[in-house]
């Protein structure tokens, strides 16, 4: 496992593929065997219907979707549909930014199951008494949870959502370039009692990288790979770092698809991966329930998202949720139809367009949709 610094002007930079060309390997390359949980299969095998398949990777390779890099389609633990565009491959890394918050929630559960942390009640400046003075303290500050955290409910003023990631002037951008990311957080002043208001916050997931370090002894990076990768066997990926080596649990992972339908795998499994518990059943179950509904479209859990209610009417049970980061990159679960959906994309500058080809063609595909 490598680890750098990433700043935000170098995430700006990582809009390109993040490998260069000559270090490629072909379409297709197969995976060391041990890596590979999955049979691959066809789609008919899995009651999926491979012509509409086929016409979404013809729509995709045409760009109507936008720029996807990666489709993966798992169901029942077969590997129905894998198709890379742009140059892209199997054995090629991908950023996927924020879907680093989903990965971050699943060590928190980790660290629960093991008693490093007791509770996500817990108020985070029990785990940051080394951090004197804290600037603009206050009785709102002081109620925080590590459960508002994951919740994006800490009512630390931020703006993100409604700003530029390449404004200097953003809260971001101020994070990126900061001395101590933990500091500058922790520092920020307060605009809402914590646990009342939906506020995303890639700032609340560094706090959690701290957490986790301060209740396990170690950066967030190498207790990921001794609880989740290694278990995993998930080999090839990079977990970078920002200020003072901290591993950047808001946008900092590159990892393979295939990868990251291991960890769909794990969430479909309830923290079983192999007949080994991983995570605990009560955290996948916790951690992916609604808490808070941000719009007709989409729901949030704890460091994960859940399709809303406007989605209802095209299942028997919507328990869909999933991991989602910028320009496109998607770890997609659902439940009653055991399946994975993984996208990469690289849609810095055009609509994204995944839940489009999701609606268009994968739902229309299954032919046991409910």
């Amino acid at each position: 496992m490598k680890k750098k610094k990433l700043s935000l002007l170098v995430l700006l930079i990582s809009l390109f593929p993040y490998w260069s060309c000559s270090e490629r390997g072909l379409p297709g390359d197969p995976p060391a065997i041990d890596n590979f949980p999955f049979i691959v299969s066809s789609p008919e095998s899995e009651n999926i219907d491979g012509n509409k398949l086929n016409e979404l990777d013809t729509k995709i390779s045409a760009g109507f979707y936008s720029e996807i890099h990666s489709l993966l389609i798992i169901r029942n633990g077969s590997l129905v549909f894998e198709k890379y565009y742009k140059g892209y491959s199997r054995e090629i890394p991908h950023n996927i930014f924020s879907v680093t918050k989903s990965i971050t929630s699943l060590l928190i559960g980790s660290a629960l199951y093991e008693g490093k942390i007791k509770s996500i009640d817990e108020k985070i400046l029990a785990s940051f008494s080394d951090q004197v003075p804290i600037l603009n303290l206050d009785d709102r500050k002081m109620a925080i949870t590590i459960k508002n955290l994951l919740t994006m409910t800490s009512g630390i003023k931020w703006t993100e959502f409604n700003d530029s990631y390449s404004n200097p002037t953003s809260d971001l951008f101020g994070l990126s370039l900061a001395e101590d990311w933990i500091k500058f957080m922790l520092d920020k002043p307060m605009a809402a009692v914590p646990g009342t208001v939906f506020n995303y916050n890639s700032g609340n997931t560094i706090l959690l990288s701290g957490i986790i370090k301060n209740a396990v002894g170690k950066e967030t990076a190498i207790y990921g790979a001794e609880k989740l990768f290694q278990p995993l066997n998930i080999l090839s990926y990079e977990w970078q770092t920002g200020s003072k080596n901290l591993t950047n649990t808001g946008w900092g992972l590159v990892m393979r698809p295939i990868d990251m339908a291991i960890i769909g795998d794990l969430m479909l499994g309830k923290g079983l991966y192999k007949g080994k518990r991983i995570i605990s059943e009560e955290w996948i179950n916790q951690s992916t329930a609604k808490i808070i509904t941000i719009d007709s479209g989409s729901e949030y859990a704890m460091g994960w998202w859940r399709l809303g209610s406007n989605w209802s009417n095209r299942f028997s049970d919507n328990d869909i949720y999933y991991a989602s980061g910028f320009a496109g990159q998607y770890i997609l679960i659902i439940p009653h139809l055991n399946m994975i959906i993984v996208s990469t994309a690289g849609n810095f500058t055009t609509q994204n367009r995944f839940f489009d080809a999701f609606r268009d063609y994968i739902l229309p595909s299954i032919k046991n949709l409910n």
